[in-house]
């Protein structure tokens, strides 16, 4: 059976980059979703959880958004360091 190989990332919440911490995955999105895993970012009013992915070996950012109760994880809009867009309500 083949095995992956992991990479190393710094993962941390977009609105606290002080808090970061390293992750092995296997790419960005395992890495965002190990990091809401373990350490538990507090989520917005919406839920979400919007995490900054660094590889380490390279510097490269990718940014996501995990819905905590749906337990999915979009990118970023844009490849921005923002969530994506929702609708306004009213």
């Amino acid at each position: 059976m083949p095995t992956s190989e992991l990479s190393r990332y710094c993962a941390y919440p977009a609105h606290d980059g002080a808090h970061g911490h390293e992750v092995e995955a296997e790419g960005f999105a395992a890495a965002a979703l190990s990091f809401v895993q373990v350490w538990h970012p507090a989520p917005d009013d919406g839920d979400e959880v919007t995490v900054i992915v660094r590889d380490q070996a390279s510097g490269e950012q990718q940014c996501f958004v995990v819905d905590l109760g749906a337990g999915a994880l979009e990118p970023c809009d844009s490849g921005s360091h923002r969530p994506r867009a929702t609708a306004a309500a009213g």
